[in-house]
């Protein structure tokens, strides 16, 4: 494992026994099978609106002659649902235990058998509401250095 996973799962593993962690990675599919009332979708919601932020604050920062125009396409690149997808990928958020069993991300059994747990868009939806739930936890500075490891670099 690189040095920068080993920080990745470091910043993983403080929050991962939150309520707030779990609820970032249950599917809507998984709740409706469960009778649970909570899933990702709205720590998602706040998740792609600090996303934006952080990434917008960046680009600003780090490219100080780009105009807006190729600042927003630079965004969009950065925060696009497949490079997420890509991300949540190679950090393991959708990784499986010695059971064969996902460790983190809780799928209903019909989304498990539509290989939810490799599809871009729910991918991309729990890093974002990932991201919601360690601002939540551990403040905007946590996030922004866990963006600096995964979408900034």
């Amino acid at each position: 494992m690189t040095y920068q996973l080993k920080k990745i799962d470091r910043i993983i593993n403080s929050i991962k026994d939150d309520d707030l962690f779990k609820q970032a990675l249950t599917h809507a599919s998984y709740c409706n099978e469960n009778n649970l009332g909570f899933s990702y979708e709205r720590l998602e919601f706040l998740g792609d609106e600090i996303l934006n932020f952080y990434t917008s604050l960046f680009i600003y920062h780090n490219f100080p002659d780009f105009a807006e125009g190729k600042m927003s396409k630079l965004k969009q690149l950065m925060v696009q649902e497949s490079t997420l997808a890509y991300l949540s990928r190679e950090i393991g958020l959708n990784r499986m235990n010695e059971e064969g069993k996902l460790e983190y991300l809780k799928l209903g059994e019909g989304e498990m058998k539509n290989q939810g747990a490799n599809k871009s868009s729910i991918l991309a939806d729990i890093f974002e509401s990932f991201v919601a739930a360690l601002y939540l936890k551990k403040g905007g500075k946590t996030v922004y250095r866990f963006l600096s490891l995964t979408v900034f670099t």
